[in-house]
């Protein structure tokens, strides 16, 4: 009457595994455990309580009923939209201490 999945040990669902987050885009991280940085999303599990944090999307298997999510809709959905990337922030960033500098170059006075 439910959706199963079959899952052992040596039958190969997996061609890689990372130690560490893995950036599968520019704005995406996939991690175990939850992962803030300002310039992506975060997709993680080990969150058990399923606390809700801004710019992460919780995985664990029962938070999320024991279903699988759908990358492509998940992305459809514009969650990624409020993001700035890394570039962005990195150009911001420099602007913000140029102006502060009165338009000034690094080094001139």
């Amino acid at each position: 009457p439910f959706e199963y999945w079959k899952v052992w040990a040596d039958n190969k669902l997996f061609d890689e595994i990372y130690e560490g987050a893995l950036v599968i885009g520019e704005k995406i991280i996939l991690s175990h455990e939850p992962v803030s940085v300002p310039w992506a999303f975060n997709i993680h599990g080990h969150d058990h309580a399923g606390a809700k944090r801004a710019n992460h999307l919780n995985v664990c298997s029962d938070v999320i009923g024991y279903k699988p999510v759908n990358l492509n809709q998940f992305l459809e959905s514009g969650a990624l939209s409020k993001i700035q990337t890394i570039h962005r922030e990195t150009i911001d960033n420099a602007t913000k201490r140029k102006q502060k500098r009165g338009g000034k170059k690094i080094g001139k006075r």
